[in-house]
């Protein structure tokens, strides 16, 4: 019995395959970029899809689809606001962030079967509920696997991928999910959302935890930097302190005016994206008579900016967060007001129309990493001064649920916000009154860390 047991000891002691490439920093931020990717995409795959799902499958007259479109979207938002804080508390205190990774995949696929075969409108918001519980789960374990993993100078450069990746997904998902119904019918939409999800599958199965990878270490991941988890006092002491619960931790990091800042800063950005995927379609089938097809290619226009994200990360990385959120935002006015000058159909109105949608993705993916990494640099502030405050196990997945909810916060109120004003004052009102909420954000976080110069940011103090 000792041999066998010996025999099973040693077992175990052995080393999976290419263990060093499976948990490191770089395969790491390309699956967990791959799986906000994969999340993001089939978010906005069926947004050209719905309106005409929701007529000829669930029975929902022309008149109310904008309706129903809001509705299904604001239960997506609304469940990843409930579930984020749950799943955050779960990533932090289980041994292994791969198994909430891997259990958001198995919600995201059990969502698109439900909307694969739904035929009422009660069937198809179960299944953009089960998608919103998914997308805080994947989120929250994602984001907090990166940091666990990347060396504090070069955080925000791969928050930028992951940015970069979600930003892709919101993009290239209305333009997929349009040209495919378009050119094969509903079922191929999802034919293509299952095939995106069994290639995420395999890598996420592929990728190694860093901290089921200590096991066979016996050592910190080699990084060309100390990463973030090392460098936390409260992961670095391993106190045996085990914290205040969840609830203490939610209400001491809410209680940090940064955070308050940059988690206000993202429901704005997200506000901004999910006023696009509710009006923009209906808007451009009404004034330039485009169908599903041209209601997915609209969305070309922000996609190319995107691939800028992880420069844009190098310059909160080297400028600080204050100086790129602040003219992310600022930048924001201009073309969100101009909105109000496309009103007719011709190729001139169509030309602005992309130039517009090309500059408001660009200013976007400028300030979204940046405001990420100020949530984690409050995080560790926290830490510094109070070390042990939340416990042996950190606060970090916690910290990336706030920024799940805030936003999910934002594709709530991004609906709820354009939907009505289109519908009652016009698409020239919804430009510039969510251009007015982007300038009047700018002043908020022109208060955030980094400093105006960067020196301020090295030296860690902020020129006042």
């Amino acid at each position: 019995m000792d041999s066998v047991g010996e025999q099973e000891e040693n077992w175990h002691d052995i080393p999976p395959k290419w263990l060093h490439f499976r948990s490191s920093p770089t395969f790491i931020v390309a699956v967990v970029s791959l799986a906000l990717f994969t999340d993001s995409f089939l978010y906005g795959i069926i947004v050209p899809v719905i309106p005409s799902a929701l007529h000829s499958r669930a029975g929902v007259s022309y008149e109310n689809e904008q309706h129903w479109v809001v509705v299904l979207l604001a239960c997506e938002a609304g469940a990843c606001i409930a579930a984020s804080p749950f799943f955050g508390y779960v990533a932090d205190q289980s041994k292994s962030r791969q198994l909430p990774f891997l259990g958001g995949l198995v919600l995201l696929a059990t969502s698109m079967i439900i909307l694969t075969v739904a035929r009422s409108t009660s069937v198809y918001i179960i299944g953009r509920l089960l998608q919103g519980a998914s997308t805080a789960m994947v989120d929250v374990a994602g984001t907090a696997l990166v940091v666990d993993t990347v060396a504090a100078g070069a955080l925000g450069k791969m928050l930028g991928y992951l940015g970069a990746a979600t930003s892709l997904g919101f993009a290239c998902g209305p333009l997929a999910g349009g040209v495919v119904y378009h050119a094969a019918g509903y079922y191929a939409v999802f034919g293509l959302a299952f095939a995106i999800i069994a290639l995420d599958l395999l890598l996420r199965l592929a990728m190694i935890d860093p901290r089921t990878a200590q096991r066979w270490k016996g050592k910190a991941l080699a990084s060309q930097e100390t990463p973030l988890l090392a460098q936390s006092p409260v992961h670095a002491l391993w106190s045996s302190e085990r914290g205040h619960g969840e609830f203490y931790t939610f209400s001491t990091l809410l209680e940090q005016p940064r955070i308050l800042i940059a988690l206000w800063g993202t429901v704005v950005q997200a506000s901004v994206i999910a006023a696009f995927d509710t009006t923009l379609p209906i808007y451009v089938e009404k004034i330039f008579g485009w169908d599903s097809l041209g209601a997915g290619l609209i969305f070309l226009p922000t996609i190319l900016p995107a691939v800028f994200e992880p420069f844009n990360g190098w310059l909160a990385d080297r400028f600080g967060v204050r100086v790129v959120s602040f003219l992310s935002f600022l930048l924001l006015l201009p073309p969100l007001t101009c909105l109000r000058f496309v009103t007719d159909n011709t190729l001139e109105q169509k030309t602005l129309l992309c130039a517009l949608l090309a500059l408001v993705g660009f200013f976007i993916s400028l300030g979204t990493p940046a405001l990420m990494v100020e949530i984690e640099d409050s995080l560790r502030a926290v830490e510094q001064e109070k070390p042990g405050v939340f416990g042996s196990k950190g606060a970090v997945a916690q910290s990336f649920a706030l920024y799940s909810m805030a936003f999910a916060s934002g594709l709530l109120l991004g609906p709820v916000w354009a939907g009505p004003i289109v519908q009652k004052a016009g698409w020239g009102t919804m430009g510039w009154t969510l251009g007015l909420l982007t300038g009047v954000t700018a002043i908020p976080v022109a208060t955030l860390g980094g400093g105006w110069s960067p020196a301020a940011k090295e030296s860690g103090e902020e020129a006042e």
